[in-house]
């Protein structure tokens, strides 16, 4: 099988999306990320983090390396622009159905469609 990127068949690229063997051990697994919050270098990043203007991670519930890997691997798998891990059925479904509804909306009385 060619090393070239381009070349490789979907499967393959699913299976290995952005993974590159670690330097020193080759290992081929995806590490865990363990950890529940981060260290910011400064005020100003934390709060460009939290206003999405910079790039990195913020607390392990809102993302983490190892859910932006699995998002990859799955965007990849299904040919597609993106996605975005939930945690439960629950949390799924507020993704989905939460920027449909608009002030005044009751689930209850059907406003929703």
């Amino acid at each position: 099988m060619s090393n070239d990127k381009n070349t490789r068949h979907r499967d393959t690229l699913c299976c290995h999306r952005e993974q590159e063997p670690d330097a020193v051990p080759q290992s081929r697994t995806v590490p865990i990320s363990q950890k529940t919050s981060c260290v910011f270098e400064s005020t100003s990043q934390a709060a460009d983090l939290f206003i999405l203007e910079g790039t990195g991670y913020i607390y392990t519930r809102l993302m983490n390396p190892t859910s932006d890997f699995l998002e990859g691997r799955v965007t990849a798998f299904e040919e597609g622009v993106g996605i975005s891990l939930a945690a439960s059925g629950m949390a799924a479904e507020m993704i989905a159905f939460a920027p449909l509804a608009k002030q005044g909306n009751s689930w209850a009385e059907g406003d929703i469609r």
